[in-house]
């Protein structure tokens, strides 16, 4: 239960990120999931998180290395979200609050990963532009 509940909230943090800034282009389809689409544009959001939440420097060679991992993890999210649907398992806001009550420190140790709170979209994405990245945050709380 665990594991699927860190999957939801990474996958919710996923979905709320911005596309990573590139020529405008048309998504293409990486994968289909038994009918579910996982696009070029989603493999690339998730590429930019956990390069940046891991401080992995942005080349093309470490793009190039972990895309295909992130798309294969994209692909068993999408296989245990599909398989949760099917069983009619859900997540209740208060077994989020209970995961994190029983582990606090993953707030610290993994922010980008398991310990979100919540899901937001944003509607003026302007909005956006007085927001400290993870380096001047943290430099900002040193």
């Amino acid at each position: 239960m665990s594991r699927l509940l860190a999957c939801l909230l990474l996958l919710a943090l996923a979905s709320a990120l911005p596309a990573r800034d590139a020529p405008a282009q048309e998504s293409r389809i990486a994968a289909v999931v038994n009918n579910d689409i996982i696009t070029t544009d989603d493999v690339s959001g998730r590429l930019a998180l956990v390069m940046r939440s891991s401080n992995i420097p942005d080349t093309p060679d470490n793009e190039q290395r972990l895309a295909p991992r992130i798309l294969r993890q994209m692909i068993d999210e999408k296989l245990q979200m599909q398989e949760a649907a099917k069983l009619n398992l859900t997540v209740s806001d208060q077994e989020v609050n209970d995961a994190l009550a029983a582990e606090p420190a993953l707030v610290n140790s993994d922010a980008g990963g398991k310990a979100w709170f919540f899901k937001m979209k944003i509607a003026n994405k302007s909005e956006l532009d007085g927001l400290m990245d993870e380096a001047a945050y943290a430099k900002h709380t040193a």
